[in-house]
């Protein structure tokens, strides 16, 4: 009983149904009775004035028939008397002088029970009267009689409202069982439409479009873990290793000081992808980018190239630049981890030898600062595969994944900076290459745009 009539959709529209039929009906039954009193009386009006006119007339023709009261109540007595009627002769006292059998109305007080009518006759005048109780007794019966259909009828159709209801809503039940079956290693299980209505239908679709993005994002964080665990477990199996076999027998001075080179390396590693972790929680966790200041984009271009200069010369890479001339409001940090990131990736997955390209122009169009950087690939990408570099921890070719030194978070940090400053970063394939542009459009938008744009992309899956 206690979840039959709980606080449910079916609950409450069945109570509105019943309250608003009830209402309906009362207000219908209580005009229906008071028309039915105006038209009684109405009538008994019209009754009353008929018979004072008819007697009015015979008063006039017949004047020697009706020579005193007590004449003239023998001889009108008998009819009123069969109407169920009252008629009385009162003076100018108003003292009543002759009355007809059966009850009458008080006089001269005004009686709410009776409909009264005067004729002058002489110096008297003579009293018609209609009692109105028996009118109001045929009326209570009515409103009875009309109260009792109206309960009948309201019960009637709160039961059909239940059904009813019941019926309608049973779709979205049937959905809610179908999902509360599906057990969360399904995710990705797509719900079936109970019906055909456009209302389930557009509900199953947008449910549908959720466990899409939800299976997506619980796709992608679970292969962060993954390759996270596995990222960290491996430096530190390695630390562990060098230093046990260091310390299984003793060595000499050379042997400490290319362990601890090759601890120190592991260490560094470590703590490169320590930090970039951090970087990427903190991109991702963050409700606001940091202050946004003017920043010269043409002279950190040209820092991050000479920061990178040794492992260019290193790999003899060919690096052509077109910097133009450019200024940006935006948060100085968030601005060299995009451009230092997206160029050493360029400058790891290239070949020896191999080509890079770096250009930084204003589109004619928009006037949005836009930053391409290209370089030539060493191995072959499928087309398919290339919003996954953005996925942390994916490698493009992991048999390059020790020479290059990287750890798989470049990209992945550069792309949740860019969602954090509403910019646009995408991936080109090129021939024998691939580019990477970033626009950067307007930052200086308002709190409410910029909270909201947050939520849209952490509800889509985008950050």
């Amino acid at each position: 009983m206690k979840t039959l009539f709980a606080a449910s959709m079916r609950t409450r529209l069945t109570i509105a149904f019943t309250v608003a039929t009830a209402l309906l009906l009362l207000l219908s039954c209580s005009a229906m009775v008071a028309l039915q009193k105006r038209e009684a009386r109405d009538n008994a009006d019209h009754l009353l004035t008929q018979l004072a006119r008819e007697m009015s007339g015979d008063l006039k023709d017949a004047e020697w028939i009706f020579a005193t009261p007590a004449a003239l109540i023998k001889e009108e007595g008998d009819e009123m008397n069969a109407r169920g009627m009252s008629l009385f002769v009162v003076d100018a006292q108003n003292r009543i002088l002759a009355h007809n059998r059966g009850p009458h109305p008080a006089w001269p007080q005004p009686d709410s029970d009776w409909q009264r009518t005067a004729i002058q006759w002489r110096e008297h005048r003579v009293i018609l009267a209609s009692p109105w109780e028996p009118r109001q007794r045929e009326l209570r019966h009515l409103s009875l009689a009309l109260l009792g259909l109206g309960t009948l009828v309201t019960i009637a159709a709160s039961g059909g409202a239940w059904l009813l209801v019941g019926h309608a809503l049973s779709p979205i039940a049937a959905l809610a069982r179908q999902a509360e079956a599906e057990i969360p290693e399904q995710i990705q299980h797509q719900l079936q439409a109970p019906s055909n209505d456009a209302e389930i239908v557009g509900l199953v679709t947008t449910l549908n479009g959720f466990l899409t993005r939800l299976s997506k994002m619980s796709a992608s964080k679970g292969r962060f873990y993954a390759a996270a665990s596995h990222e960290l477990r491996t430096p530190l199996q390695a630390l562990s290793g060098h230093l046990e076999v260091a310390l299984s027998r003793p060595r000499s001075e050379q042997d400490y000081r290319d362990a601890l080179q090759t601890v120190q390396r592991q260490t560094r590693r470590l703590i490169g992808l320590t930090q970039a972790l951090l970087t990427l929680n903190q991109l991702e966790a963050a409700p606001d980018p940091p202050p946004a200041e003017t920043v010269d984009m043409t002279g950190l271009c040209e820092q991050c190239l000479n920061q990178l200069a040794p492992a260019i010369k290193e790999r003899g890479l060919k690096v052509q630049s077109n910097l133009e001339e450019v200024e940006l409001l935006a948060p100085p940090t968030h601005l060299e981890m995009l451009v230092r990131n997206l160029l050493e990736n360029a400058i790891k997955y290239a070949p020896n030898g191999g080509h890079v390209r770096v250009c930084l122009s204003v589109d004619s169009t928009n006037a949005a600062p836009q930053l391409t950087i290209w370089n030539e690939c060493a191995f072959s990408i499928e087309t398919g595969h290339i919003e996954k570099w953005f996925e942390p921890f994916y490698r493009p070719d992991e048999s390059r994944h020790w020479k290059s030194g990287g750890n798989g978070l470049g990209l992945a940090i550069c792309k949740a900076v860019t969602v954090n400053n509403n910019w646009t970063l995408s991936l080109h394939l090129e021939t024998q290459g691939i580019r990477a542009h970033v626009i950067f459009s307007d930052s200086q938008e308002d709190e409410t745009q910029r909270k909201e744009r947050l939520t849209r992309k952490r509800n889509t899956g985008e950050l």
